[in-house]
């Protein structure tokens, strides 16, 4: 006998704000940039975590970041899944790239697009493009995780 694990029939809309549906997935975009968020001002503001070194972002700077992530991701995660998956349709329908509301987002533009928006939020800093990626990427797997457990 094969051993499966039946996946659970979920409706795809966790809830209606008036006639709008909000859908698990947008909760785990939201979800994973919170918790980055929340994640990368911890290991800013812990002082132990950095000994006698400054630590590499201020909380200003991860404040911006976190705005300019949000941009990122949804810009990004949308022409991604323009370029990615469907180009020639919206080639023929450019008027329909703005539409979301029959979905269309790509974890794979989603991340070019914050590793772009790291550049923008970067601004002129000492400290070196690396290690602001390193921070502003934090949240990147758990909101990954959080939208794979969610779609299907």
């Amino acid at each position: 006998m094969l051993a499966a694990l039946s996946f659970p029939n979920v409706d795809r809309v966790a809830f209606y704000v008036f006639s709008w549906p909000i859908y698990w997935y947008a909760l785990s975009y939201a979800g994973g940039l919170l918790f980055g968020f929340w994640y990368m001002k911890r290991l800013v503001t812990t002082p132990r975590l950095w000994g006698a070194l400054r630590p590499t972002l201020t909380v200003q700077q991860a404040d911006d970041l976190f705005i300019w992530a949000i941009f990122g991701v949804i810009g990004g995660g949308r022409l991604g899944y323009v370029l990615f998956y469907k180009p020639a349709f919206y080639l023929a329908n450019p008027w329909q790239i703005l539409n979301t509301l029959d979905g269309g987002m790509s974890f794979h533009g989603g991340f070019l697009g914050v590793v772009i928006a790291c550049y923008y939020a970067r601004g002129p800093g000492p400290w070196p493009h690396c290690q602001f990626h390193q921070r502003g990427t934090l949240g990147k797997t758990h909101g990954y995780a959080m939208g794979r457990h969610v779609s299907r």
